[in-house]
């Protein structure tokens, strides 16, 4: 007698991780679901006049958003934003694929959807030791926001979830010896020099082999070069890469360490930069 077919999912050796998968789904799910109960509850309470009304301004903003991605950003980033453009072959590092909505740069929590703001930011102010240029001064408010609206119809991602909780910036300590040869210590118990090099210099053994998610080779910047910080070199611009990560990227997320442990790298990083160079490191061989 031949035994009873054993349901996949309920299986012992699947059902743990795929419960515990539906269980971290959950809250993005539930989120997801009380975002569009709202919007229905609004669409609900217009009337028909201003429904059509609101349609027809959506679908103007996207029209305005087509007309100048079409005139600014097609040659790098593609028609369909899959970072094919033509003049990508000439571009190292090669343009961010749009529609795979995965961002490297986002306020958001690791491996999340970016907020509007992120990808204005990104817009308005490029991304130093690329060829992204910095839009800010060339293009008005109302484009950039146009462009923000329609960038995002390149990827499926953005109509089947929401960004995450923004990340919440802890209180920075005070700029000092302490703090930098702290800061030094845990660059080394996390192993950074592997990539970044002993002092941020790029030439960690693992610099000349690391790939992005696409199988491309990885570049590794000078942090000494405060430039060069495609994510932003102030304290919060490298408080924030360290906690959210570069989601595409052999850059992790340090979320597990604590907020105290962050700064304190951030203040090692900066003690690299030309303009703190100054800063006595006095007390960075002390800390063991």
């Amino acid at each position: 007698m031949s035994n009873p077919p054993v349901n996949f999912f309920l299986s012992e050796k699947y059902f743990p991780p795929i419960l515990v998968l539906v269980l971290l789904l959950l809250p993005q799910i539930s989120q997801a679901i009380e975002s569009r109960k709202i919007e229905k509850l609004i669409e609900d309470a217009q009337s028909p006049i201003e429904k059509q009304t609101r349609v027809k301004e959506k679908q103007l903003v996207l029209k305005q958003g087509k007309e100048n991605y079409l005139k600014y950003c097609i040659h790098c980033h593609g028609k369909e934003g899959k970072g094919d453009g033509r003049a990508s072959k000439y571009i190292n590092p090669q343009p961010r694929e749009l529609s795979q909505g995965i961002y490297k740069f986002h306020s958001t929590k690791t491996n999340s959807l970016p907020l509007d703001e992120d990808i204005v930011r990104i817009i308005k102010g490029g991304v130093p030791g690329t060829a992204m240029p910095a839009w800010g001064e060339i293009l008005s408010n109302e484009v950039v926001n146009s462009l923000v609206i329609y960038i995002k119809t390149f990827a499926e991602r953005f109509g089947m979830e929401l960004p995450k909780q923004k990340i919440s910036i802890g209180m920075e300590p005070p700029f000092d010896d302490f703090s930098i040869a702290h800061g030094k210590k845990k660059y080394d118990e996390l192993r950074c020099g592997r990539c970044h090099g002993e002092n941020g210099e790029k030439e960690g053994e693992l610099s000349k082999i690391l790939k992005s998610f696409k199988g491309t080779n990885w570049f590794i910047y000078d942090l000494s070069r405060k430039d060069f910080y495609k994510g932003g070199s102030s304290g919060v611009d490298i408080y924030r890469t360290l906690t959210a990560g570069l989601d595409g990227s052999p850059m992790n997320s340090y979320d597990y360490i604590s907020d105290i442990e962050r700064w304190n790298i951030v203040h090692f990083l900066q003690s690299l930069h030309s303009v703190k160079k100054n800063k006595k490191l006095s007390t960075v061989q002390k800390i063991t």
